[in-house]
């Protein structure tokens, strides 16, 4: 794309983020504080309104019809929408999304946010956008997952996370998130303990050795 082009797009890409912050906070929307662990949107219900979330965290579960769950790991909510592509799919819920702590939550029904992609166009280039690089994300992530050892995994994940700072989840959560069992998530750290990869502290587990985990991870 010439660069002119690009720079176009871009700039109409964060007007329309422009205009929907601006109309989030001057609607008199619907406010709440949503308690942790209480779910946001869940798995099977239809979706007739979007929810703006300043900041938050975030997991996403999905339970299979066979009892097995499947995480896709911490979402941050940092000043984003939840629940677009189901307004926009007419499709029920994928996902239980659930705060791990209390977060505050706006409420955009479906009128106003479709008043709003009429009157803003460019509202509708950032919200390609985003949904763009969620999919992008996810496909990484799914691809990953596929293709590599569940060592491999969680070791990339908690290397990733330790970089971002990102919370520890309970154990059940930790496992549901690679699709396998406790007892199948606690044999692979103890894996990566006897190879002086990982080493629990008050609970937690950190990294040893950063280099020989990313010579580990082929990085």
């Amino acid at each position: 794309m010439p660069a002119l082009e690009s720079h176009l797009l871009s700039s109409a890409i964060e007007k329309g983020h422009r205009q929907l912050m601006e109309a989030i906070h001057a609607l008199p929307l619907k406010q709440w504080l949503l308690a942790e662990g209480e779910p946001l949107l869940r798995q099977g219900e239809r979706v007739d309104a979007l929810y703006w979330v300043e900041q938050g965290e975030f997991t996403l579960h999905y339970a299979a019809a066979n009892g097995k769950e499947f995480g896709l790991g911490i979402w941050q909510g940092d000043r984003r929408l939840f629940g677009e592509v189901e307004l926009l799919t007419g499709q029920p819920c994928q996902f239980d999304v659930v705060p791990l702590a209390p977060v505050n939550v706006r409420e955009l029904p479906r009128a106003k946010f479709e008043s709003l992609l009429i009157e803003h166009p460019e509202i509708a280039l950032w919200l390609s956008q985003q949904l763009a690089g969620y999919y992008q994300g996810q496909m990484q992530r799914a691809m990953t997952l596929s293709l590599y050892p569940l060592a491999h995994n969680i070791a990339l994940d908690l290397m990733q996370r330790r970089a971002n700072g990102e919370p520890d989840l309970k154990l059940y959560q930790e496992a549901a998130r690679f699709g396998c069992s406790e007892r199948v998530y606690r044999r692979v750290v103890v894996q990566l303990t006897e190879l002086g990869l990982l080493e629990k502290r008050e609970g937690r587990l950190e990294i040893i050795d950063q280099e020989k985990l990313s010579a580990f991870l082929d990085l």
